[in-house]
Formats: C-alpha cells, sequence, structure tokens
C-alpha cells in the first residue's frame, strides 16, 4: 500500500491540473503562464533531485578502506582454499594407498579436512558446483548434436544438389527430406526441396515449401528481403501458375521484383502472368455467359409459346443478345460436330443440325439435343437425321465448319467457349476421319480458333501438329494449303513452336521421309500462295537447332541442296515471296553450316542487295510522285548545329505507327505505287536483317564490298524507316571492318548521310520506334568509331563538317545508350590523335562532355571516356580544361602519368 504522504502529493497533483485546465479553459490562465509554470516546476524537480543526491550518505562498501578490507578477505579466502586442496589431494593419495588393507585406518582422519562456510560462499561464486557443470555438461552435448545435425543437413544438400543435376529428381528430394529431419529450419533446404518438386510435378508440395522459407526468412531470421526469399516467390508463382492460380501468382512475381527489381526473367514472367490473368478472367465470363442461358433454357421452353403468340400480335421478336447467340450457336455446331467425330464414319453419322438460318434462332427455348456428345456442351434444336450417302454427310460436315469459322474469326468469346466445350479434341477426331470436301473448313475451323494463343497451346499439347502435318502429303493442294496455314499458327506461340518443330521432323506411319521434306517440296514446287505460307512456317521453326540442322543437310526434288532453292525465291517478282524468304534466310544464319552455304553463293548476297536496290529506287519515285501540298513525307534534317534542346524543337515528322511517312493521295495509279513501295519495304526489312546476320562471317563481308552493297546499303538510311534504317546501320558498321570499304563510305556521302539519320534520331525521340532509334544510334556510333581509329580521311571529314558539334552534343545530352557513348568517346579519342585537331576540339570544348561521360558512366564506356580526355591533354588549353574540372583523376584510373 502507498504511504499517506503519497496520496497526498497525488490528490494534489491531480487538483492542480483540474484547475489549471479549468482555468485555460474560461481564459483566467493565459498558456504563456501556463508555460512558465511548468518551466518553474522542472527545474524545482531537477534541483529536489540534485540535493537529495548531495545528501545521500555513501555507503561503507564504497569507500577506499572498505574495498581494501574486501580485497583482503579475498585473499585470506583463496589462501585458505589452496591449503584445504592440498588437505584434500594428500587425503585422496593416502586413500587409495591403504585400498588393499581390509583393517580399519584411522589415520586417514588426520588428514580428511571437512567442508565449511568459506567452501560455500566459493562454490557459489565459482562454476565449481555439480549444478552448474551439469548444466555445462547438458550445454555442450545439445552444441555437439546440433552441430552434427547441421553438418548432416549439409552433406544432404550437397548430395541432392548433385543427383538434382543428374535428373535423378525423386533420389535428390529424399536427400533434402533427410537434411529437413535432422534440421528444420534450413531455409537452403526447403528452397531446394521446392524446386525439385517442380520438376517432379508436385505443385501443392513445393508451395508448401516455399511457404517455410518465407516464414523462417520473416519470423525466425528477420531477413525478409534475404535473396532466398526472391528465389521462393519465383517457385512458389510457378507452382501456382501450374495450378491455374494465376491472381496469386502475379502477386508472388510483384513482391519478387520489389526484392531484385532488375531481374529481368521476373518482369518477364510477370508480363505473361498478366496475360494469363486477362485470359481466365475472360474465360470465366464466357463460362458464367453459358451457365446463365443453359440454366434459364428450362424455364424459357415452358413460356415460349405465349410468349411467341404476343410477339407476333404486338410485332416483336424474342432473340437472344448477339454474344449470347454466337455462344450457343458455337455450342450447337460443336455438339453436331462432335456426333461426326465419333461415328464410325461421316455418312452413319446421326447429325442433327441447328435450324437457325443467319443471324436468328428460330426457336432458343426448345428442348435440348439427344446427342452423343460430352456433357455440359449446350442446348441445341432436334433435326431430322443426316444419314445418306458419303458425300451428303461430308458437305453437312463442311457446311457447319464453314459457319463455326465464321463465329470463330468474328468473336474472341466464341474462341474461348471452343477450348471449354472440348471442341479441340473434336475437330481432331474429326480429321481422322474420310472427310473429302469436308477436310479444308475443317482446318480452317482450327486455324480460326488458333488466333488465341492459349488455343495454341492446348492444341499443340494434344498432339495435333503430328496428324496436321501428315496432310502436307495430301493429294489435293487445297489441304495441304490449310494444313500449312495451320501449322504456321500454331508458330506463332512459343510452345506450340517447338510442338511443330518436332512434329515436321517426323516421318508419317505411309511414308519413308519426314513431313519436313514435303515442306520443301511444297517450297520448291508450289504455286506463290502455298511457297509463301511454306516459307513462313519454315522461317518460325528454323530457330530450333533440329530444324536447322535437317535443312544442313536436306536436299530438293532436282538434289540441290534446300538452302540453294531457298535463296532463288529472293529475286522473285512476288514481294510477299522475296519477304518470307529473306526471313527464312536470316534465320538459316543462326547455324555455321547454313551460313557457309549462303555466303558461298554469291547469287544469293546478290539476291538480297537486289531486293534492298529495288526498294531505294521505288522510294525514290515514290518520292517524286508526292511532290504536293497534300503528301507528309518528312523532310531530311540539314543543320544539326542546332540541337540544344531537342524535345522543344518545332519540327513536325507526320509519321505513323510503323514508322513510315503517311501518304493520302487521290491519284489511283500512286495508290498502288504506295501499296507497292510497303510491300517492298516489308521485303527490304527482311532482307536487311538476312544480311546484317549474314556479315558476322567475314567472308560475306567482303563478298558484300565486292558486290558495291555499301552504296545499295547506304541509300536505306532514311528516318522514314527507323527499322529499316537500323538494319541498314548495322549492315554498315559491320562492313566497315572491312578497311576496303572505307573510301566507298567516303566518297558515297554515307558518312554525311549518317550523321543526318544521328541528328533525326535525336528530333524525334519521342516517337514510338524509340527502340529502333536506339539501334540506329548505338550502330551509328560504332561504324564512326570504326572509321576514325583506321582511315585518316574520316576523322579529318568529321572535323570540318558539323560532325563533331553533333558528337559532342550527343554526350552533352547523354540521349543514347552506354555503348553508343563509349564509342563517339571512343572516335572523339581518335581525333584527338592528329595534333592540327586539337585546337578544334578545344574551341569545341570537348573536356566537359567527356569528363561528364567519365564520372557517370562505368566500366568500357567510362575507360574511353577517360583515355580520351588523356588525348586532349596534350594541348595546352585543354590540359588547363581538364584541371578546372578536376579531370586529372580520372585519367589517372586509365593512364599511367
Amino acid at each position: 500500500m502507498p504511504a499517506s504522504s503519497e496520496v497526498e502529493d497525488f490528490t494534489e497533483q491531480v487538483d492542480e491540473a483540474c484547475r489549471l485546465i479549468a482555468g485555460l479553459q474560461a481564459g483566467s490562465v493565459s498558456p504563456e503562464e501556463f508555460d512558465r509554470g511548468e518551466a518553474v516546476k522542472v527545474r524545482e524537480k531537477a534541483a529536489k533531485e540534485a540535493q537529495q543526491q548531495a545528501d545521500r550518505p555513501v555507503l561503507p562498501e564504497q569507500t577506499t578502506e572498505r574495498q581494501q578490507q574486501l580485497k583482503q578477505k579475498i585473499a585470506e579466502l583463496q589462501k585458505n582454499q589452496q591449503k584445504k586442496q592440498k588437505a584434500r589431494q594428500r587425503y585422496n593419495e593416502h586413500v587409495s594407498q591403504q585400498s588393499n588393507k581390509h583393517v580399519t585406518d584411522y589415520t586417514k582422519w588426520d588428514f580428511f579436512t571437512p567442508d565449511d562456510e568459506d567452501d560455500d560462499l566459493i562454490n557459489s561464486l565459482t562454476p565449481n558446483n555439480p549444478q552448474l557443470k551439469a548444466m555445462e555438461a547438458d550445454i555442450d552435448a545439445r552444441h555437439a548434436r546440433m552441430v552434427s545435425q547441421r553438418q548432416l543437413a549439409e552433406r544432404q544438400r550437397v548430395e541432392g544438389n548433385a543427383l538434382y543435376a543428374q535428373g535423378q529428381f525423386t533420389a535428390a528430394f529424399q536427400c533434402y527430406e533427410t537434411g529437413l529431419d535432422a534440421e528444420r529450419h534450413n531455409m537452403a533446404l526447403h528452397g531446394n526441396a521446392a524446386q525439385v518438386l517442380l520438376k517432379m510435378g508436385c505443385h501443392a508440395q513445393a508451395i508448401e515449401h516455399c511457404d517455410k522459407v518465407l516464414h523462417l526468412a520473416e519470423f525466425l531470421h528477420n531477413r525478409s528481403s534475404d535473396p532466398i526469399c526472391a528465389k521462393a516467390l519465383w517457385r512458389r508463382a510457378t507452382a501456382r501458375k501450374e495450378l491455374k492460380h494465376f491472381s496469386e501468382a502475379y502477386r508472388d512475381l510483384q513482391q519478387a521484383l520489389e526484392l531484385e527489381p532488375a531481374n529481368k526473367a521476373f518482369a518477364k514472367e510477370r508480363e505473361r502472368l498478366k496475360q494469363d490473368c486477362a485470359e481466365q478472367r475472360k474465360q470465366r465470363a464466357v463460362l458464367k455467359q453459358l451457365h446463365n442461358v443453359n440454366s434459364q433454357s428450362s424455364n424459357a421452353s415452358a413460356a415460349f409459346t405465349a410468349k411467341q403468340t404476343l410477339g407476333e400480335q404486338q410485332g416483336r421478336s424474342f432473340s437472344a443478345g448477339e454474344p449470347v447467340k454466337d455462344l450457343q450457336k458455337v455450342q450447337q455446331l460443336m455438339q453436331a460436330l462432335h456426333v461426326a467425330a465419333n461415328a464410325p464414319s461421316v455418312q452413319q453419322a446421326d447429325i442433327q443440325l441447328p435450324t437457325y438460318t443467319g443471324e436468328k434462332l428460330d426457336n432458343p427455348g426448345a428442348p435440348s439435343l439427344t446427342a452423343k456428345g460430352p456433357s455440359g456442351l449446350g442446348k441445341g434444336l432436334p433435326l431430322p437425321a443426316s444419314k445418306g450417302s458419303l458425300q451428303s454427310g461430308q458437305n453437312e460436315v463442311k457446311g457447319l465448319c464453314i459457319e463455326l469459322t465464321a463465329l470463330l474469326h468474328a468473336n474472341e468469346d466464341c474462341r474461348v467457349c471452343l477450348r471449354e466445350c472440348t471442341g479441340f479434341s473434336t475437330l481432331c477426331n474429326l480429321l481422322l476421319k474420310e472427310l473429302g470436301v469436308a477436310c479444308p473448313p475443317a482446318l480452317r475451323a482450327l486455324t480460326a480458333a488458333c488466333q488465341n494463343d492459349y488455343n495454341c497451346k492446348d492444341v499443340a499439347r494434344q498432339g495435333t501438329a503430328s496428324l496436321v502435318a501428315g496432310f502436307l502429303f495430301h493429294s489435293s493442294s487445297e489441304v495441304a494449303f490449310e494444313a500449312l496455314c495451320l501449322l504456321y499458327t500454331l508458330t506463332t506461340e512459343t510452345e506450340a513452336r517447338l510442338a511443330v518443330g518436332q512434329a515436321l521432323l517426323k516421318a508419317p506411319e505411309s511414308e519413308d521421309t519426314a513431313h519436313i521434306s514435303q515442306l520443301f517440296a511444297l517450297i520448291a514446287a508450289g504455286n506463290a500462295g502455298t511457297q509463301a505460307m511454306a516459307l513462313s512456317l519454315l522461317g518460325n521453326c528454323a530457330t530450333q537447332p533440329d530444324v536447322l540442322k535437317a535443312v544442313s543437310t536436306s536436299c530438293d526434288a532436282g538434289g540441290q541442296p534446300v538452302v540453294v532453292t531457298v535463296t532463288k525465291l529472293l529475286s522473285s517478282q512476288d514481294a510477299t515471296i522475296a519477304t518470307k524468304a529473306a526471313t527464312l534466310v536470316g534465320n538459316l544464319c543462326h547455324d555455321s553450316k547454313l551460313q557457309s552455304q549462303i555466303t558461298s553463293s554469291r547469287a544469293a548476297v546478290a539476291s538480297l542487295l537486289a531486293v534492298l536496290s529495288r526498294h531505294s529506287s521505288q522510294s525514290r519515285l515514290l518520292s517524286s510522285c508526292l511532290s504536293h501540298p497534300g503528301s507528309s513525307v518528312t523532310s531530311p534534317v540539314k543543320h544539326w548545329s542546332a540541337l540544344d534542346s531537342p524535345a522543344s524543337n518545332n519540327t513536325q515528322s507526320d509519321t505513323n505507327a510503323t514508322g513510315r511517312g503517311s501518304i493520302e493521295l487521290s491519284d489511283s495509279g500512286t495508290d498502288r505505287l504506295s501499296t507497292q513501295g510497303r510491300a517492298n519495304a516489308e521485303a527490304a526489312q527482311a532482307a536487311a536483317t538476312a544480311l546484317q546476320n549474314l556479315l558476322l562471317d567475314k567472308d560475306a563481308q567482303r563478298l558484300v564490298v565486292d558486290l558495291q552493297g555499301t552504296t545499295i546499303v547506304a541509300k536505306l538510311l532514311s528516318p522514314q524507316n527507323w527499322l529499316l534504317a537500323a538494319r541498314a546501320a548495322g549492315c554498315l558498321a559491320r562492313l566497315a571492318q572491312q578497311p576496303t570499304s572505307h573510301a566507298a563510305m567516303l566518297s558515297s556521302g554515307t558518312l554525311d548521310d549518317l550523321l543526318q539519320l544521328l541528328a533525326a534520331s535525336l528530333l524525334a525521340k519521342d516517337s514510338e520506334d524509340k527502340t529502333w532509334q536506339t539501334q540506329v544510334q548505338d550502330s551509328s556510333a560504332r561504324l564512326l568509331a570504326t572509321l576514325s581509329a583506321s582511315y585518316r580521311p574520316a576523322r579529318m571529314h568529321l572535323a570540318q563538317g558539323h560532325g563533331l558539334s553533333l558528337l559532342l552534343q550527343l554526350l552533352r545530352l547523354q540521349a543514347c545508350s552506354s555503348a553508343a557513348l563509349g564509342n563517339i568517346s571512343l572516335c572523339i579519342g581518335d581525333l584527338a590523335r592528329e595534333p592540327q585537331l586539337l585546337p578544334v576540339l578545344q574551341q569545341e570544348d570537348a573536356v566537359a562532355p567527356l569528363l561528364d561521360v567519365a564520372y557517370k558512366c562505368k566500366g568500357p564506356t567510362q575507360k574511353n571516356a577517360a583515355i580520351a580526355v588523356a588525348r586532349l591533354a596534350h594541348d595546352e588549353a585543354c590540359m588547363q580544361r581538364i584541371r578546372e574540372l578536376h579531370g586529372l583523376e580520372i585519367i589517372y584510373q586509365y593512364v599511367k602519368p
């Protein structure tokens, strides 16, 4: 209980506080007076505590005399304890010597030293008592056991990792489980167990181990930002994605990106999951619509007759909304096709066709079909059976497929509905029948359905690619063409593309050669449409090593290598075929053997250059037709010295989404010319990409230079088509590695065109073609660095014109990539090797932008800028400028003084 004085003091304090509050509310006490009172109380309290501290008596233990007495007492205790220990040691020795005697020995009593109070005091202060020794022994035993368990867990982890690398996932998981039995809180073991469970397909168990990793990191180790947490989130997102829990997986990757913002794999997978979430929402919406329609159809049947009569009297119709009608049609069509697919043959199928014609259902509330289709396929209308001849059955299936194709082309929800109605298995089973005239429409229906990427995955997983590839051998050219279209559509999705590539490498049961051999035959001898589609299909599949190997070892029917056949198509007058052939050649260059075959063919390289030349000629002709005010083609930039503020420049650049100038002319001949020009532009883009890949080979570089390809490629440096300009700049950068090309580049004005393109890329930096503009800057800077390093006339040309001003402006703005800045710095450093150019560089103040780049960038870019500054230091004025900007330190990092 508190003392009465303490109670009184507390009561007085409460009363004083109440008085002050009432005074503040009434205004009788001002805030300033209250503050002063509080300050006085604080000072009084501090003075009171100081006085109490001064009045406190000094304890005896705190005096020097008392401390000296305690030290003497401790010394005496230690001395007495040593005497007792010696006496007890003599007693133990005496007892050990007399142990064999069976008589009572009373002399040992003289050696016995009993425990006293001093022993109790010493034992209480030192760890020599039995309790503390037992505790110490228990701690040591626990520590040894923990160390042993950790060592066992580590050995199991290492062994499990070795087994995982060998592909023995089950054995690896057993090792991880053994390690976890020894150490349950090992985050690395839980993370590895989650990874191996993903490989085994045990996604739910993998999620549990990832949860444990995150729980241990947060609550046990207090390290939520540990790198292992990012891995655990990635693995949990992978498991949830396989379980179709896309929203949860997306959230996991969001958290993983917060831990590792620079991880590109996380960002790429997050974008995929974003699409998966959107597709799942779309799928659920379609299923909800179907469920509502199916649940209401039974009620609608009872009231339909009365409503129809009333509607006829009032001049109204009662039909479902258009989206719902389309879904109903898809259900009915698939139900009818399912009957045909599961019948022994098409003519024996009891196909019940829907009664709607056109856009309106005759009776949406009629009873459901009693067909042999899969459950959950919606409601249809009973019609007379269509048993009859083979041709009649094929025609009915053909009509169903044509109508289904129209719905699938027009409506994304219909494509999702087809997937949910197990429509792919039905159409695949239908292709196994003798369809005749119905075969092309069935293939077209599958092609329309595969406009959805997730449908492509489902079709590929069902093994449809091998089935469809067999139709390449079909005697009907229409069937072969539709099979090509379907296979090409499948290759637009990554997973399906792999399945198609493997299917092409297999041989059908009735043939001795693989499907890809027939694809080569269609490329060599097909009509224009078939050739273009076959080239597109092979071009998409040519990213796989197995397909490239098959191409390199195959020949056409005439015994010529396939590469020769493909390169001949580059000279086709059909721009579409030339585009597809050039795309295929570009992909074939990823194989060294195929690249050598193409390089050895002078005609192939000449054909690529001819495609580029045809485009440049068409562009000049088109430009000559666009001289009236209605045309809007971007004019070339002539003065790049006024680029201090490119963001605020008023120059108008009227370009469309593809980067080409928009053309609006009324003359029909010019319209046809512009259409042909766009087709040639696409062919030129593909040819330039193929040429850029081909120029990785030194022999190809020499061949292109011999064919005067430098001048042809330089004509493509136009801001009207940034993609093509980027490819052309890349080609020129690789051609510059050949010294024989330098004179041609300078004499043909390539250097000026390149500088003009660089200036245009700055003026158009906010356009939609930013990616290609960045590539133009990178390739142009690499080309300038190569020329200035080995060709003195190029260095002099850059310094005499506006080129030096543009390069320094690029360094000042730092509006390009780090690689481009490094190459520009290297180029200016090469200019500084010419003594007569040092005054020009000093006048342009080249030191400041170079030092700015050197301080802000790292790696090779910083090194190039520092070396360029070091070369400028040979000029006294530049050296003074370097000292003013404190640039000697950055120079000494790379150049010895």
